[in-house]
């Protein structure tokens, strides 16, 4: 989105640029890079049209496109928001090629996204993509259940809100676990939107139990609960319980994988 508004006076390009109070569109003139700030007050939107090639060096003062540098070409135009005092967002652009710098990478194959999300509260624009690990802990409502450490590693991808997680862990020793079993230190908390959401996710859990006899009645599923960053794990069908800690012992393989919402 380009912003319009009123025609300031023309703004030299330099290593930190002044952003004037006459207006709120500028022509940059000369060809020195930009790469310590905007100087301009928190909350003010700006638009700058470039006379020549001007190398704006993306930092933490300034967020852009594809969290890269990008040099423009003369006629190019962007847009910026100050989502705090000398620290502004690039919000739009229109570029005399046609194109697109949000991609500003040596390798055009990929889409970057910046190692901080910077949050849209537009619900139909994807803003953040990352992939990573988490460290997982079990517990029940009375007694223990103890993780081996070199089993105790998820990993997860998270494309916007959404949080595809997957596990497998083994535990190492239990003291008369009891009631409910829960998996805790998922990556991120669960949110929702409604009450019927609340319940965000039903995640897949594999239980491979050492108790002999019969199958865990029902089996064992997990859900996420809205604000909580942890899975309850309760039995299923016409068995449904919440009882399911008394089936985890010494030597048990336990198997996640599944998707939820993540945090507004």
């Amino acid at each position: 989105m380009i912003e319009s508004g009123t025609k300031g006076a023309d703004i030299a390009s330099a290593a930190t640029v002044v952003i004037g109070t006459d207006g709120s569109y500028f022509d940059i003139t000369g060809t020195t890079g930009i790469s310590t700030q905007f100087t301009v007050d928190a909350g003010r939107r700006f638009t700058l049209q470039f006379n020549g090639a001007v190398t704006i060096t993306d930092n933490a003062a300034i967020t852009l496109s594809g969290a890269a540098n990008f040099t423009t070409a003369a006629g190019d135009i962007l847009s910026f928001v100050a989502t705090a005092a000398n620290t502004v967002v690039q919000t739009g652009y229109s570029l005399v090629d046609g194109g697109s710098p949000i991609v500003a990478s040596s390798d055009p194959t990929y889409l970057q996204f910046p190692a901080t999300q910077v949050a849209s509260a537009d619900a139909n624009r994807l803003d953040d993509y990352e992939e990573g690990t988490f460290t997982v802990t079990f517990a029940c409502n009375t007694g223990t259940i103890t993780i081996d450490t070199a089993y105790d590693t998820g990993h997860y991808v998270k494309i916007g809100r959404l949080v595809h997680i997957n596990g497998f862990f083994l535990v190492s020793s239990v003291s008369s676990p009891a009631v409910t079993a829960k998996i805790h230190g998922l990556p991120f908390t669960p949110g929702g939107t409604v009450t019927e959401g609340s319940h965000s996710s039903a995640i897949t859990v594999f239980v491979n139990s050492t108790l002999t006899g019969s199958p865990i009645p029902g089996g064992i599923c997990g859900y996420t609960w809205t604000g909580y960053s942890y899975l309850n794990l309760v039995r299923g069908g016409a068995d449904s319980s919440n009882n399911t800690a008394s089936f985890f012992t010494a030597a048990t393989y336990v198997g996640i994988g599944g998707t939820y919402l993540g945090p507004a």
